[in-house]
């Protein structure tokens, strides 16, 4: 027998030994114990479960004062949570965290001092094997990471980034700490399948549609791009098969596969697809056409066989999980662990165009906050909030955590909604300035250089070849004969085009990016981005550009297409219904917008873009019961407040009626002025 295998039997009796010794002291029933937090409670009982063939052992204690019992690992909880005697209790606030290392409250992190909320997390995961953590804005989320990390140093566990660069920085963040390995979820898979594959050069995914057209014999273009969109769905689903069914939902659950199956391809046989996306998976990984997507789907669908490889974690750990593919949550959820964590904020998912679902709400995971925020004071915790109240039913709210000292960067952040905005800001900003851009240029102009494209294609009746428009432009453009049809279209369906044809029909392009690129520094106090761009960001001020929509009339807009009342919307909102994504991404990205401020926030009055009463649309379904609903979820007083009103009830469009704030719409100072008069509550 090997001396590491003598040392661990050696450990395992004393183990034994020590639950034994316990044990004896708390079978006796109505065996009192002491909790720092919950104070004296008594010994219920001793629960065995069965984990991958392992036996864990938990004791149930209920408290003075608490309705629920409350379970503790055994034995780990002794001595650390839980005391046989009173005067054990009494210990230093950072010693209820299980024997924090020594280093963790000195020297590097001598600042570092969990919250009570923080607190609560990590007493939870001692009975708790899956919990979800929604940490709002600047409340600790990496803070909360490293504690569990802390937490479990005698354990392996596995930390699974959202991206290269947040994984870069956590494992700076984390070095100090040996038993956390810290990865993408690409790179993961990478590292169990690249030999197997024999993976060369990865291929970009524009690539596979030119594969897809000779594989097929030189099939029609946009068919083959449609395809390859069917195929990244596919990757980025969490479907382990091809089928009728699989393909169906795909279709129906992305924008452009619809448009494109229903426009372009004039709704080929769904068998039919499915026949052909079989083969051209198939094909992808016999003939070397890996794309990122291609090789991850491939290790989600054979995990099964790679989990022998598995170091045997503890515990993994999901960030970003409000902005997760399911392919990559299946991953997870596969991995074998007794626990599972999931951290994020469900307000700022912004990503459900690229596939991603929020889910912080998983049915399987216990919900925890974190809404103590260190980012910021009270007024922007107000306007954030606000956001939350009005237009997602939130119930729990941001609480800015007074008298701490706020880092300034000196930084002052321009943030808009779409690429478009940006160009107009730099055709209005000062020569003789500097501006950081958070984005290559190239991008950044790109939305602008597609709607040049598109209106010369109205106007001369052809393309004139300065850039190649995706195919689903391309696809999209040929169902409307003028150009104003297609701007309606896009006012509702696509607001950065939208944006992007106003600023092409007004400004020179190319000026402009000269412009830009006289002005662009690394090192310039002033930051033109987007809010998909400064997502993890902060800065001491923050200006929230008018191409936002107004979130009142966009909620309205939703409710005339779908043919159903604002309460039926905003339920749908608060249960964060897959089929509202857009809905959601929109109004999540205001408040990513307004978080991303330490000192200050101002957000401007909307303008001529966006203007609500801009076309008709699709006629209301009539309702006994417009609006004002008790039993719904947003009353019309809740939705009467624009975000960009400073203090609630004191806008100057409101008035007052039958004790309530109601805005009537002709009143809005914000400009939006509807053809019809109608108030909140009526027909």
């Amino acid at each position: 027998m090997s001396l590491f295998n003598s040392y661990e039997r050696f450990k395992e009796k004393l183990r034994t030994k020590k639950e034994d010794e316990l044990l004896r002291k708390l079978i006796p029933s109505q065996t009192k114990l002491y909790h720092k937090v919950y104070g004296e409670g008594i010994f219920v009982s001793l629960e065995r479960k069965y984990f991958r063939g392992s036996e864990e052992k938990y004791i149930n204690v209920k408290f003075k004062g608490e309705k629920e019992i409350k379970t503790f690992a055994f034995p780990d909880a002794i001595g650390k949570h839980l005391f046989m005697e009173k005067t054990a209790g009494i210990i230093p606030e950072e010693k209820i965290i299980p024997d924090m290392k020594a280093k963790f409250f000195n020297k590097q992190h001598s600042s570092v001092k969990p919250t009570e909320e923080q607190k609560r997390v990590l007493e939870a995961l001692g009975g708790l094997d899956r919990i979800s953590i929604n940490a709002f804005a600047g409340t600790g989320k990496t803070t909360t990471l490293e504690l569990i990390v802390d937490r479990y140093r005698d354990k392996k566990l596995l930390l699974m980034a959202f991206n290269k660069a947040i994984a870069e920085e956590l494992r700076e963040r984390l070095k100090g700490f040996g038993n956390v390995d810290i990865y993408t979820t690409h790179a993961l898979a990478y590292n169990y399948v690249k030999e197997e594959l024999n993976i060369g050069h990865l291929k970009d995914e524009r690539e596979l549609t030119q594969f897809i057209k000779e594989y097929y014999d030189n099939i029609d273009y946009p068919l083959a791009a449609f395809l390859r969109k069917l195929l990244i769905a596919y990757c980025r689903s969490s479907a382990r098969e091809i089928n009728e069914r699989v393909v169906n939902s795909l279709i129906n659950g992305d924008k452009e596969l619809w448009i494109y199956h229903r426009f372009a391809l004039n709704n080929v046989k769904v068998s039919d697809l499915a026949e052909k996306l079989q083969e051209i998976y198939n094909a992808a990984l016999i003939n070397d056409m890996f794309v990122h997507e291609l090789y991850l789907k491939y290790f989600q669908i054979n995990i099964d066989r790679f989990l022998r490889r598995f170091k045997g974690y503890y515990g993994v750990l999901l960030d970003e999980a409000q902005d997760t593919n399911p392919v990559t949550f299946d991953i997870f959820m596969h991995i074998p662990a007794k626990k599972k964590v999931i951290v994020g904020d469900k307000h700022q998912n912004i990503y459900s165009w690229r596939g991603t679902r929020n889910y912080l709400t998983h049915k399987d995971f216990e919900i925890f906050y974190l809404t103590e925020t260190f980012r910021f004071g009270e007024e922007i915790a107000a306007k954030a909030n606000r956001i939350l109240r009005d237009y997602k039913g939130e119930t729990n709210f941001i609480k800015p955590k007074k008298a701490v000292a706020r880092k300034s960067n000196g930084k002052t952040a321009f943030i808009t909604r779409t690429n478009s905005r940006i160009i107009k800001l730099v055709e209005e900003f000062p020569s003789n300035e500097e501006i950081k851009f958070l984005r290559q240029l190239d991008d950044i102009f790109l939305p602008a250089v597609y709607a040049r494209e598109i209106i010369n294609y109205y106007k001369y009746g052809k393309f004139l070849g300065y850039v190649k428009l995706p195919e689903y432009f391309l696809a999209l453009i040929q169902n409307f004969e003028k150009i104003n049809d297609f701007i309606k279209y896009c006012s509702t369906f696509d607001k950065d085009i939208s944006m992007a044809l106003q600023i092409a029909e007004r400004y020179d392009i190319d000026e402009i990016k000269r412009k830009a690129e006289a002005l662009c520094s690394k090192n310039a106090d002033i930051v033109f981005a987007t809010a998909h761009t400064t997502k993890g960001l902060e800065f001491d001020k923050i200006v929230v550009e008018d191409d936002f929509p107004c979130l009142q009339n966009f909620i309205e807009e939703y409710a005339k297409i779908d043919g159903k009342d604002i309460g039926e919307i905003m339920e749908k909102i608060k249960k964060d219904d897959p089929n509202y994504a857009d809905l959601i991404n929109e109004i999540n990205l205001q408040y990513v917008a307004v978080t991303r401020a330490i000192l200050d926030v101002k957000i401007k009055e909307n303008d001529t873009f966006n203007k609500y009463d801009k076309y008709d649309l699709k006629p209301r379904v009539k309702s006994s019961n417009k609006y004002k609903t008790k039993s719904r979820i947003m009353s019309s007083r809740m939705m009467s407040l624009c975000i960009r009103c400073e203090k609630y009830g004191n806008c100057p469009g409101q008035v007052e009626s039958e004790g309530t704030w109601n805005r009537p719409r002709y009143h809005c100072p914000w400009g939006y002025q509807p053809k019809e008069i109608v108030k909140f509550g009526e027909e």
